[in-house]
């Protein structure tokens, strides 16, 4: 395996774990106040932050929306099984075109995408089933509707 293509591994302290917990909790609290909670100097805070930047175990700091109280009521995760691998790029460029895609991912296993799509109704999701996954690149596709979701933050597995 070449260099490139190899992940260098950070090991990380409880200090390190504890400051990423706060931060994912909430991006904009001050150092000040990690260092409060995390119980180390404010110094700290800002260089082992300024290092997990650095070394990229932060990527950005970052927001997260509610979508439903935008009005996109339906969240859906959608397995798809291309016919062929001749028809992948295209497809998942114009499901990156649809403006309902938040994610797309190449998965292992007998399914190719795993998409992640938000809709405003019913007959939004039906849509797009009938626009991308009744098409003829397809072989196969299951959606599932998210009903509830539970979620960690990655510092709590790590």
């Amino acid at each position: 395996m070449s260099e490139k293509n190899e992940t260098k591994v950070y090991y990380i302290d409880e200090i390190d774990k504890k400051i990423l917990n706060s931060l994912e909790k909430d991006c904009r609290k001050s150092f000040n106040k990690i260092a409060e909670e995390v119980g180390v100097t404010t110094v700290t805070v800002i260089k082992r932050v300024e290092k997990m930047i650095k070394e990229g175990i932060i990527k950005s700091f970052s927001l997260q929306i509610d979508p439903k109280k935008l009005g996109l009521e339906i969240e859906a995760l959608i397995l798809i099984r291309i016919k062929s691998n001749a028809y992948l790029r295209s497809f998942k460029k114009r499901l990156l075109d649809s403006l309902n895609v938040l994610e797309i991912s190449e998965v292992s296993g007998e399914n190719d995408l795993f998409i992640r799509c938000f809709f405003r109704n019913n007959s939004e999701l039906t849509f797009f089933v009938k626009k991308f996954l009744m098409s003829d690149e397809i072989e196969k596709s299951i959606t599932h509707i998210l009903l509830e979701k539970e979620e960690k933050n990655i510092s709590q597995i790590i």
